[in-house]
């Protein structure tokens, strides 16, 4: 994909919120699994049906987009990442009435880059996650989904059993959904139970990668992953052992890490 200019986009940078892991479970607990229960038991009209499964689809797709401006800017800001090879052009053009605005509203270097993608596009989240990892990182999250479909398959857990092609429908579903309102979710409630396991396994397998190839600061000789529990790094060895309660523990440990580093 063509490459962007950064911009400063006062709106957008105001916008971001502090997204959490806490956020992540709060949404798989109180909103994902009970929306899902309520289309299984209560059976409802074919039409609230499809207004429920629009919602998870366009909530799943911001909550991504969140996390995704949420990462990129603390490793920028926080790890002192450097963004170099992102963007067509590596500098910044301002307006003096925003320079004021960035000092005045304590506006960072991560958040200025993190607001000039677009993380509800697929092809953004490739691009800036193989600059961070120096590495395709497609290529990397689909051999996850392979070796963790394996994995359910082989313990008949059709609920964990999701392909990156299937995952990464999502995002024209919503494209769809919001542009036209006219698409019929045709995904069934074991298809939407998948997708919340993709989900998990998505943004936190993005965690263990990152954390595998950014330097810590607090150890100029190795990586944030030093920092993470031996039953993680195994995790990240052997992608096939990453089951909903791995990535549950992977996602709370580097929550831990975050916290400890404030």
């Amino acid at each position: 994909m063509k490459k962007r200019n950064p911009s400063f986009n006062l709106n957008k940078i105001k916008n971001m919120y502090k997204f959490s892991n806490i956020d992540l479970a709060r949404f798989m607990s109180e909103e994902f699994e009970p929306i899902l229960e309520i289309i299984k038991n209560k059976k409802p009209s074919k039409e609230l049906e499809q207004v429920l499964k629009k919602y998870l689809i366009i909530r799943t797709v911001t909550l991504i987009e969140e996390f995704y401006k949420n990462t990129v800017s603390y490793y920028i800001d926080d790890f002192n990442f450097q963004p170099k090879g992102l963007f067509q052009e590596e500098q910044l053009t301002i307006s003096l009435s925003n320079l004021e605005l960035l000092t005045k509203e304590k506006i960072t270097k991560g958040k200025i880059i993190a607001s000039s993608f677009n993380f509800q596009n697929p092809d953004d989240i490739h691009l800036v996650m193989s600059k961070m990892i120096n590495d395709n990182f497609f290529e990397k999250m689909e051999k996850v989904f392979d070796a963790n479909a394996k994995w359910a398959s082989k313990n008949n857990n059709k609920s964990a059993i999701i392909t990156m092609k299937n995952f990464l429908e999502i995002f024209d579903l919503r494209n769809s959904i919001v542009h036209t309102m006219k698409i019929t979710v045709k995904k069934n409630t074991q298809e939407m139970k998948s997708l919340q396991f993709g989900i998990l396994l998505f943004l936190g397998y993005s965690k263990v990668l990152l954390a595998s190839k950014i330097s810590n600061p607090k150890n100029k000789s190795g990586t944030i992953l030093g920092s993470i529990s031996g039953t993680v790094k195994e995790m990240m060895e052997n992608p096939a052992k990453l089951n909903e309660e791995a990535v549950k523990q992977l996602i709370a440990e580097f929550d831990k890490i975050q916290k400890s580093k404030k």
